[in-house]
């Protein structure tokens, strides 16, 4: 056939030639949209599930940075409370999602897992942080603790408490009744007395007698076994000072210095206690300091009741003045409210005692750096987030708006003790204070936190020190203002202003007519006071905590 039809054989070779390509091209054509497909689960995957994966991580993680901040607050909390000073508490927190199990099913592709966030830890300290200046229309006056009103508090490493506070807690720990204690009226009518302590021009005396108690043994002769010599006396804080003012001079041997030591007086209210039994007296007390004043006031109290002065105080007495007048009263457990100018024996509260020795006046913190601890998180899936830490609240802030997780130590109220209601604001005005600075990264940081001074019922304004009457309704208005150039800390302080009045009218049934929110510029405050009044119908309770807070890198440690 090879040699009739040779054009047959030409045709089935072209035929079987030609199935052969077609059928290795359909292969590589079968093989490309396999690859095609693949390619196209891959970009699927890159595109929605591992975004989705991050967004999940993202999330988790700030929901963790929010319960580590919770943490944080509720632990230095726990210090000022419990009045723990330079106790250190340490704290670890993850920066970024680099620990967090965040990678995809294709693990060992790089693009199949999320790419870790980081996140900076910043403490800052600075003006730029916000301020805050508490202004308080009250029954205020100067704090005295011995070492004079000019006394630094920088540095304090103490509480340091209003000392009427303590006057307080002791007759409500003894067994009289809460509402009824003895108060014995000490005026200071002297006109001899200079007004001003330091004052010795026209009067060179240190001590004047003001009165003498004594039991009145012809109606209880058993209770007749003491008396008591009440004085006002000036009493020296020394200190040194030199030429320059430099302290540093004091530590450079042998520099020429012009050193010499001087005294600011002030006025104490001591008492002598003698006490005598069958045979013999015998003292208990001598120069017993009462009270203090760096001025001249008007009246002293006392209280007879008081344990510590060790009177026995609980039948009648005499009281003679410096002139040899007597006045004469009874002491019983009775609720004779007997307020009689005219007489040196008085029946009151501590509460009407108490505050009868603060003027009214008018006392500014100025404006401090309150401080701040953030978390910034550098988020690649989810919504950029920081969270904040300052005046002991905890913020969340995103797209320029703020969130109070935690609200700040401000809290809005209806003062209970009251016959009628009338406003009560707490502020606990808790000052971040060290070394500025921030760690960034994705790797733990460790925060470690202290307390190192608490003053209550005492606010500061630069080294001055002034005490708050310890009492209901002891404010006539209360300002609380916030300043920064960053208008976004203006704005989260004006949310939680609002969030706190709002908070404070469900829970207390706190009148918002009561507090006024006055936003600025660069400044927004809120005011305290009961309009329908001008009496002192607003009660405050302050207090003052300095913290300190470091950063610490430790290195990556998992999760």
């Amino acid at each position: 056939m090879k040699g009739i039809y040779p054009e047959w054989s030409i045709l089935v070779t072209l035929v079987m030639v030609g199935t052969q390509k077609e059928s290795g091209l359909s292969e590589v054509i079968g093989f490309i949209l396999i690859i095609a497909i693949l390619v196209i689960i891959g970009s699927l995957y890159v595109t929605y599930v591992v975004p989705a994966h991050g967004r999940e991580a993202e999330i988790d993680h700030m929901t963790y940075i929010k319960n580590q901040f919770i943490d944080f607050k509720m632990a230095l909390d726990s210090l000022w409370v419990n009045g723990q000073i330079n106790t250190t508490l340490s704290q670890n927190i993850e920066m970024g999602t680099i620990g967090q199990k965040t990678q995809g099913d294709f693990v060992f592709l790089p693009l199949a897992q999320p790419v870790g966030s980081a996140g900076r830890m910043e403490i800052n300290t600075s003006a730029d942080s916000g301020t805050i200046d508490v202004k308080i229309i009250g029954l205020i006056k100067s704090h005295t603790d011995g070492a004079g009103s000019s006394s630094s508090i920088s540095g304090s490493s103490q509480i340091t408490v209003n000392p009427d506070i303590y006057r307080q807690m002791l007759i409500y720990q003894t067994q009289y009744p809460v509402s009824i204690v003895n108060m014995v009226r000490i005026p200071i009518t002297d006109t001899n007395i200079p007004t001003i302590p330091n004052d010795f021009t026209n009067n060179q005396s240190l001590s004047y007698h003001l009165m003498d108690i004594y039991p009145k043994s012809s109606i209880s002769p058993d209770k007749a076994n003491w008396s008591v010599s009440i004085n006002l006396t000036r009493v020296p804080s020394f200190y040194i000072t030199n030429s320059t003012g430099n302290a540093s001079k004091f530590s450079t041997p042998n520099d020429n210095w012009a050193g010499y030591m001087r005294a600011n007086y002030r006025y104490d209210l001591v008492m002598s206690l003698v006490k005598r039994n069958a045979t013999m007296n015998y003292q208990v007390f001598q120069n017993f300091t009462l009270n203090s004043s760096d001025t001249k006031i008007s009246e002293f109290w006392i209280n007879l009741q008081d344990p510590a002065y060790g009177l026995d105080a609980q039948g009648p007495v005499i009281i003679k003045d410096s002139l040899a007048n007597v006045y004469t009263g009874t002491l019983n457990i009775t609720p004779n409210y007997d307020i009689d100018l005219n007489t040196a024996i008085n029946q009151t509260t501590i509460n009407n005692a108490i505050r009868s020795s603060y003027p009214e006046s008018t006392q500014s913190t100025g404006s401090v750096p309150m401080g701040n601890f953030s978390y910034t998180a550098t988020n690649y899936y989810w919504i950029p987030q920081q969270y904040c830490y300052q005046l002991g609240g905890v913020s969340l802030v995103q797209n320029d708006t703020a969130v109070s997780k935690v609200l700040p130590l401000i809290t809005l109220g209806v003062d209970k003790n009251s016959s009628t209601s009338h406003p009560f604001i707490s502020i606990t005005r808790l000052r971040i204070t060290g070394v500025e600075g921030n760690v960034a990264g994705s790797t733990p940081v460790q925060i470690t936190s202290r307390v190192t001074g608490i003053r209550k019922g005492i606010l500061s304004s630069g080294s001055t020190k002034y005490d708050i009457a310890p009492l209901s309704e002891n404010a006539k208005t209360v300002e609380i203002i916030i300043n920064s150039p960053d208008i976004g800390v203006i704005n989260r302080w004006k949310n939680i202003f609002n969030s706190t009045k709002t908070d404070a009218n469900m829970t207390s049934g706190f009148n918002t007519s009561w507090a006024n929110i006055t936003p600025g510029e660069n400044t927004v405050k809120l005011t305290v006071t009961d309009p329908s009044s001008s009496d002192y119908n607003v009660t405050v309770d302050y207090s003052e905590v300095d913290a300190v807070i470091n950063l610490q890198p430790v290195g990556w440690q998992g999760s």
